[in-house]
């Protein structure tokens, strides 16, 4: 009746949720493990905003741990390297994604509007 129905629909629901969280955290760690696999390399800009951003290596290296993708940051279509936005705790971190490297282009606080200077 009326409960099997509902309880059906509840475990459909539930199973399609799980399904796309598994995938998103597969599209994540996919992504993570590409950049990770090539040497990386800091832009002086990058360097200058983690200063004045208080943004330590071991913050923009923990995006590459465990940040999830921001589309909204990223641009795949970027030339020559496409650019990877990565989320993790108050830290935005933009890569390059190079051929022959990973290079931090950039870093945010996202919960910290800091008065940097010109980079």
């Amino acid at each position: 009746g009326l409960f099997a129905a509902l309880a059906a629909a509840v475990v459909a629901v539930v199973t399609i949720t799980l399904r796309t969280n598994a995938e998103y955290n597969a599209r994540n760690e996919s992504i993570r493990d590409r950049l990770r696999s090539k040497p990386r390399a800091v832009s002086e800009h990058a360097a200058c905003r983690m200063d004045c951003r208080f943004i330590t290596s071991r913050d923009v290296e923990q995006t590459l741990i465990d940040g999830t993708y921001d589309a909204k940051h990223s641009t795949p279509n970027a030339r020559p390297c496409s650019r990877v936005a990565l989320n993790s705790g108050r830290v935005r971190a933009i890569w390059a994604d190079c051929r022959d490297d990973t290079r931090l282009v950039t870093v945010i606080d996202t919960e910290t509007n800091h008065p940097c200077g010109v980079c």
